[in-house]
């Protein structure tokens, strides 16, 4: 049998929850049917179709604030570079920060490669 997906998302269509109908066949009253397993990650249900902008974005954050400041935002490993490395880290920022500016998003996102 096909797995036939029920979820339970929150009044912004967040997703909370999902069972395989197999696993609960008691749910089917009370949670909502989708023809997919939810993808993991921050993502919302909207208009049947998942929004994956909000997983994006809390990768990008999670790079910035891991990767990227920890060097900018550095006077010390900031003054070590030499130009050319600090327009690469600089670009980098920029990259991450214009990922929600990409055509596709958010469903095709081409991430930028850390120099």
């Amino acid at each position: 049998m096909d797995e036939v997906w029920f979820l339970y998302v929150d009044q912004d269509g967040y997703f909370m929850g999902g069972f395989d109908n197999d696993q609960h066949p008691d749910i089917q009253d009370t949670w909502v049917r989708i023809d997919e397993q939810p993808p993991h990650g921050a993502a919302r249900l909207v208009d049947g179709v998942w929004d994956m902008s909000e997983p994006h974005r809390m990768k990008r954050d999670y790079l910035l604030e891991t990767e990227v400041d920890p060097i900018v935002s550095n006077p010390l490993r900031w003054a070590d570079m030499t130009t050319a490395e600090q327009n690469a880290w600089s670009q980098y920022r920029t990259d991450l920060l214009n990922i929600t500016d990409q055509t596709g998003f958010p469903h095709n996102v081409t991430w930028p490669t850390k120099p």
